[in-house]
């Protein structure tokens, strides 16, 4: 399945709401988050507040650092959606290409 762009704009829009307290469920701080995914603090914390953008690249980085699977990002997100399954094939797909560097 092809994510459109469309797509990718809903899945960023949930990350964004739900950053906040995936974040603080797992105990850790804007700028712990922010290193474990290759942002600032202050870029961590303007997405929390709607005042950065999230990038689609970014979106992705935040899913690997979160060890995406299927079962944790139905529960995470309430998504068990086609395209949460794409996500997380895309995701599957870079690892094995940094795994393998």
């Amino acid at each position: 399945m092809q994510l459109t762009e469309n797509t990718k704009h809903k899945l960023i829009k949930k990350m964004i709401i739900r950053l906040p307290q995936i974040r603080k469920e797992m105990k850790i701080s804007q700028t712990e988050f922010g290193k474990k995914v290759g942002l600032s603090r202050q870029t961590i914390s303007g997405i929390e507040r709607g005042i950065a953008p999230l990038t689609w690249n970014n979106y992705l980085a935040i899913m690997m650092f979160l060890e995406a699977n299927k079962e944790r990002c139905k529960t995470v997100f309430n998504d068990n959606s086609q395209e949460l399954e794409a996500v997380l094939a895309v995701i599957h797909n870079k690892k094995i290409v940094s795994n393998d560097l």
